[in-house]
């Protein structure tokens, strides 16, 4: 090899550099292709995270704001339902005890 390149050193160098560039060439075509791809890749998936994780923190904040409202009807029926059943109690007492003086002014008309 030492004799070939003492008989044609162009040769020798021009050959040395070919294969210098065509090792950078294919260094350099594979980190563009490999990472290239991977870091789109992860970037594009990152942001469909991202935008998954938004989508879910709204519908998340819709549930939540969803939830208390029917919380709040909920204690409003709820209360209106206590209303009704206090008022109904009052007015059946009222009735019987209505009806306990028409029975006794009957009974003491008849005497």
């Amino acid at each position: 090899m030492t004799r070939a390149i003492r008989e044609r050193p162009r040769l020798a160098a021009l050959t040395g550099a070919g294969l210098v560039v065509l090792v950078a060439i294919g260094l350099g075509a594979g980190l563009l292709l490999d990472g290239g791809s991977e870091s789109s890749g992860a970037d594009a998936r990152r942001s469909a995270a991202e935008r998954a994780a938004t989508r879910q923190a709204q519908e998340l904040r819709a549930v939540r704001a969803e939830l208390a409202a029917t919380d709040a009807r909920l204690r409003r029926l709820e209360r209106q339902a206590s209303e009704q059943r206090v008022r109904a109690e009052s007015w059946k007492r009222r009735a019987q005890r209505r009806a306990r003086e028409l029975r006794r002014a009957r009974a003491r008309a008849r005497e």
